[in-house]
């Protein structure tokens, strides 16, 4: 059997508290959610008033209680904090990725200057130790890396829009 619903509003009560307000047993109250049994006129009184006040609720939802302004003040402030922590990130993953361009781009032209030089070089070894460590640094700042931070990056700009949008709506 399906259960009636006596309420507009969802309210967090239990059937044993909803049964204690209407001064019936919780079974009692059960059955009358069910259908299967009727209350007593004094337990329709007081179902009446709580319905009543569960109606008004509507109203009172335009004055906020002070909970209700705590926490939409707790979620301004989580927002500026995600915006702050976001930008921090952003700034970091520019740093990173500036730093790594700029070391992939000096280990390519060191490559490009030995590949040029090896003719000229009288210092094999030294040329060698220069490939090995320009080749490192390649390895440490591959484009598929760099290409990684761009993307986490943009993830960080929309994410960034998306709570400036939501830090707009209150």
């Amino acid at each position: 059997m399906k259960k009636k619903s006596f309420f507009k509003e969802p309210l967090l009560i239990s059937q044993e508290e909803m049964a204690m307000l209407l001064g019936i047993t919780r079974s009692q109250w059960s059955m009358v959610a069910l259908g299967q049994r009727g209350l007593s006129a004094k337990s329709k009184v007081k179902l009446a008033t709580v319905q009543l006040h569960v109606n008004k609720i509507t109203l009172v939802k335009q004055a906020k209680l002070v909970q209700e302004q705590k926490q939409e003040d707790e979620m301004q402030k989580a927002k500026v904090s995600l915006l702050m922590d976001n930008s921090v990130k952003q700034l970091q993953l520019q740093r990173k990725l500036t730093r790594m361009q700029k070391n992939f781009q000096a280990a390519l032209n060191t490559l490009h200057f030995l590949a040029s030089y090896q003719q000229e070089a009288q210092n094999e070894l030294l040329l060698k130790v220069l490939e090995i460590k320009a080749n490192n640094v390649l390895d440490k700042n591959t484009l598929a890396q760099q290409e990684v931070l761009k993307i986490k990056l943009e993830v960080l700009k929309y994410e960034e829009t998306l709570l400036r949008h939501r830090k707009k709506k209150l």
